[in-house]
């Protein structure tokens, strides 16, 4: 009845070699874990142990299927059995208590991670014998009885006592931070062998287990195969230290694989140095109010509150303003709301009477040392027997009172001072460029400063305190309101309107004007505006208008709600039934390379643009004549009459124009717009060869039909003629907009095409 027990598998196991594998019965050595008594105290520990119910939930799951683990490896990294060296120590049991040793690693070590030079405290790696370990780690042994065998010759009393402190004072772990894949095997044997050393000291077991999930990277698998991938390093370059730390904190907090997104870290980023620029600013704003210097109010806060406020009227004003027009939208007598071209500051030499009283009284009580104001209630009491004098300023005592205690305590005792310290109009006079500009006011006299005490109105005189300006804005004066077309369709552009024009104004306050109504525009709107490319249009725009004149003059008999902008005016502006006198005007400044213009109404006028462009509109022009540099796009004509153009460009288009002549250098055939009449021909178009030419013999005279010409509804006697004009610098300008310097089409006649 004897039997031998042995085991084979339930299938072929076939080794990596391709060998099939055969059960054989060893020797070996294992860990005991499922040692009752061991898990007793293991559940103990997890049950002290600060950690989430996911995390504890796992520890004690895995204690309770645990049993033998067995020490089955022969080779690699690890520690021997000491009993026998021919097992290593199983590799997740083995690295458990490494954080003991991290506590006297400085020491030892130094930075030197082979042992080829000694650490700190001198100490070679032969010299830690097991009994200096179990000295450090458990305080078995005498330090002295350690010193004196010559084995431990680089070891001192002071030294193994430092050593031994050194480990006590680090210890216990208060935080053990691993993945959520270690919880059945590493930190599950790491509180095994805590208590297998410490078996009778839980103060040194460990206090705290956080286990996360797996690290994914913009909702997927770090891979760098696929590119997803980023590293710690790569990370902390890219988005700081604080950054990559929001942004992990943003991923997630428990088992729940964590989920970084490049997105909010790049928002972080941003959120952080929001949050250094404010704490600057509000350390830079507590350094200047310690100071306490008088040039706070100069350089300070002064300028900023006033023209804050000053901004929050003008809204309120504009709003009053704007709501009084709409009421009257059903009468007959509807006026467009224009904004306020000049506004007066009040401001105070002194305090009224009745902020004088108040300041004396505060004074009067002040502690003896000057840092202490009496409390309301005495204020009030005091106050009382002078309500009756403030009239209807009474009312606002008490609120005046809280005002000075709060700059008490910033600026101290000089608060209560009758006489102000600081010129308070001076100061607004360095700044009156600005005040005017940002509220939009005319340049450059739109802003008047005035004293309280030089009004009649006592209103004013009552109202107006110490670095308390008041502003009241005027009705505005004689002025326009100009629309901006945008000639160009498609070119992402837009049109203006409602700019206003008052009577004065010179070039620079035009264009500061619209590149702050742009801004107000882009802010307003929902979508993103192309600012910068529509002021390059407005400047252009306005350069035709005003480059050359010093002001602009308006009389109410010329500008009326319906009335349309004038095409030019000269710097004494006679405004006759709405024209102007002519302007000759010569220009080929480079400012307008690359520029998209749109000339309109321009009268008995002579234009020379000699720059490179990208568009250019003649629109409702008489009598003029104008040469114009090389255009890239297109030479459109609307509505013109008894007009010469001389352009060199790329297309041309004509709309309703009469008794023109156009000196072309085109590349492509014009286009005639006229609306569709049918068996109707009203005009004719007249296409003659210029003498001098090679390409024909008809020799007409420009102007003057021809026969065979073509006629055309909406387009009457219009001449095209060839290109015979140059400057200097023309074929550098053709270049500059890809058109040929050689070819020029209208050398003979040219016909356009049957309608």
């Amino acid at each position: 009845n004897e039997a031998i027990i042995y085991y084979e598998p339930e299938n072929l196991v076939v080794t990596r070699g391709g060998d099939e594998a055969v059960v054989a019965l060893c020797d070996q050595w294992y860990l005991d874990y499922g040692s009752e008594e061991w898990k007793t105290e293991v559940r103990k520990a997890v049950a002290n142990l600060s950690a989430t119910d996911e995390v504890r939930r796992g520890l004690y799951s895995t204690v309770d299927w645990l049993h033998e683990h067995a020490c089955s490896r022969t080779y690699g990294l690890g520690t021997r059995l000491p009993w026998d060296d021919k097992w290593l120590i199983e590799s997740l049991s083995d690295s458990t208590i490494y954080m003991a040793y991290y506590t006297i690693a400085h020491l030892l070590q130094g930075g030197s991670l082979d042992g080829r030079k000694p650490g700190p405290l001198k100490i070679w790696p032969e010299h830690m014998t097991p009994e200096v370990w179990d000295y450090i780690f458990l305080g078995i042994g005498n330090p002295e009885d350690l010193v004196e065998t010559k084995s431990h010759s680089s070891l001192s009393v002071p030294i193994l006592k430092r050593l031994r402190q050194e480990f006590l004072f680090w210890y216990p772990v208060d935080l053990r931070v691993s993945g959520k894949d270690l919880i059945s095997n590493h930190l599950t044997y790491y509180l095994y062998n805590h208590i297998a050393i410490w078996p009778n000291e839980p103060n040194l077991w460990p206090r705290s287990i956080r286990a996360n999930g797996h690290l994914l990277l913009n909702s997927n698998k770090m891979s760098k195969s696929t590119g997803n991938f980023l590293t710690l390093a790569d990370a902390v370059e890219k988005y700081s230290a604080d950054g990559v730390r929001l942004a992990l904190a943003d991923a997630g907090d428990s088992l729940d694989d964590a989920n970084i997104k490049e997105e909010m870290a790049e928002a972080g980023l941003l959120r952080l140095y929001g949050l250094l620029d404010w704490f600057n600013m509000t350390l830079e704003i507590l350094n200047d109010s310690s100071l306490q210097q008088k040039s706070d109010y100069r350089t300070g806060r002064y300028i900023d509150d006033t023209a804050h406020t000053f901004r929050l009227q003008l809204k309120q004003y504009k709003s009053s303003k704007s709501f009084k027009s709409s009421k009257s939208v059903g009468s007959h007598s509807v006026t467009q709301f224009i904004p306020p071209s000049d506004a007066v500051v009040w401001v105070a030499k002194a305090y009224p009477a009745w902020q004088a009283q108040i300041l004396e009284i505060m004074a009067a009580n002040l502690s003896d040392d000057g840092k202490t104001l009496a409390d309301n209630a005495t204020l009030a009491q005091l106050l009382r027997p002078h309500l009756k004098a403030m009239g209807k300023m009474a009312k606002r005592a008490m609120p005046f009172v809280q005002l000075v205690r709060e700059r008490f305590v910033i600026h101290g005792k000089r608060v209560l001072q009758l006489q102000l310290e600081v010129d308070e109009c001076e100061v607004i006079k360095k700044n009156l460029s600005y005040l005017i500009s940002t509220l939009g006011l005319r340049q450059p006299d739109g802003l008047k400063i005035n004293y309280s005490c030089d009004s009649n109105d006592s209103r004013i005189e009552e109202s107006v305190c110490p670095l308390e300006p008041l502003i009241l804005f005027c009705e505005p004066s004689t002025s326009a309101s100009m629309t901006f077309l945008n000639p160009d369709i498609g070119s992402g552009l837009f049109t203006l309107n409602g700019v206003t024009i008052f009577d004065g104004d010179t070039y620079t306050d035009v264009v500061s004007r619209v590149v702050t109504h742009c801004r107000s525009l882009a802010l307003n709107s929902k979508e993103r505006i192309r600012t910068s490319q529509s002021v390059n249009l407005f400047t252009f725009v306005l350069f035709l208008y005003i480059q050359q004149i010093n002001k602009i003059s308006l009389r109410a008999s010329a500008v009326s709600a319906n009335a349309e902008w004038p095409g030019s005016y000269s710097r004494s502006s006679d405004l006759d039934s709405g024209r102007s006198t002519p302007i000759r005007l010569c220009r080929s400044s480079a400012t307008l390379d690359g520029a998209t213009l749109k000339i309109h109404r321009a009268h008995c006028s002579y234009l020379y643009l000699l720059s490179p462009m990208r568009s250019v509109t003649l629109d409702k022009c008489r009598k003029l004549t104008i040469v114009l540099g090389p255009i890239e796009n297109t030479l459109q004509l609307n509505h013109c009459e008894d007009c010469l153009v001389i352009a060199a460009c790329r297309r041309a288009v004509l709309a309703y124009c009469r008794r023109c002549t156009l000196h072309l250098a085109i590349q492509s055939r014009p286009i005639l717009i006229q609306p569709p009449v049918p068996n109707t021909i009203s005009g004719s178009m007249i296409i003659s060869n210029i003498p001098g030419n090679n390409s024909g013999t008809n020799t007409s005279t420009p102007g003057t039909p021809t026969p065979g010409s073509v006629a055309l509804v909406g387009n009457e006697e219009i001449l095209l003629a060839p290109f015979h004009t140059t400057y200097m610098k023309l074929v550098d300008h053709l270049n500059k907009v890809n058109l040929s310097p050689k070819v020029n089409y209208w050398d003979r006649p040219f016909l356009l095409g049957k309608y």
